[in-house]
């Protein structure tokens, strides 16, 4: 016999450990790992639109990325290989911050011996199968914390959140596309001042959007913005 009891009080109280967290994010601040996504769903946001979510939210999943981040820092520092535990990174003058998952020392099958920025990534297994290379806006978002470091390499490790294995990339960090984003920022913000969302959109993402009915509708925020 199936039955419903612990289901919702498990999913209830991951909620309300959730909502407890001191939370950074606000309309006043363009977070490094939002800059990669669409230019229209951050604008919308920084204008203080109604997000309308598509999909409950997973507090449960939040909770299990958060859980396994924590425990490959610590066994990377048990390792010996973690320099620098997570950070905040941030541009005083665009209002753009975020924090990296650590700094790392390590050789590689060459024997060169270098330091990289980490950034940790849990992933689905239907993704996991598919990915051959960092994601864009994982790049975009990486890239800005090891370039204001100045780290010359970024490890990304996507962990698949259902069976566990692991794929690693080691790339170069990339100035012109760190000059891209922040000129994506500046665009952006000239979008808010002339209160006229950005023409440029990531249809990719509008299924799991929480601004795709606003932006299908063409609606525009309540003209508020705190960055400016």
């Amino acid at each position: 016999m199936q039955i419903s009891v612990l289901q919702p009080v498990v999913y209830e109280l991951a909620k309300a450990k959730s909502e407890k967290k001191p939370r950074e994010y606000s309309i006043d601040v363009f977070h490094a790992s939002e800059i990669g996504g669409c230019p229209r769903a951050l604008y919308y946001l920084r204008s203080g639109a109604e997000a309308i979510a598509p999909w409950p939210k997973n507090y449960l999943r939040l909770e299990d990325g958060t859980n396994v981040h924590t425990k490959l820092q610590k066994y990377l520092k048990e390792a010996g290989i973690l320099l620098e535990k997570e950070g905040l990174v941030k541009d005083e003058l665009l209002g753009i911050r975020g924090h990296f998952d650590g700094v790392i020392h390590i050789t590689l099958a060459s024997g060169e011996e270098i330091t990289a920025l980490l950034e940790i990534k849990t992933i689905n297994k239907e993704d996991f199968k598919t990915l051959v290379k960092p994601k864009r806006s994982h790049m975009i978002q990486a890239n800005f914390y090891a370039v204001k470091k100045g780290v010359k390499h970024i490890l990304f490790l996507y962990y698949c959140i259902e069976n566990a294995k692991i794929k690693e990339f080691l790339e170069p960090t990339d100035l012109n596309l760190y000059a891209q984003t922040i000129e994506t920022v500046k665009q952006i913000k000239q979008c808010l001042i002339k209160g006229t969302p950005p023409i440029e959109k990531h249809e990719e993402d509008c299924y799991f959007c929480s601004y795709t009915r606003i932006c299908r509708d063409k609606k525009e925020g309540d003209g508020k913005c705190l960055v400016l």
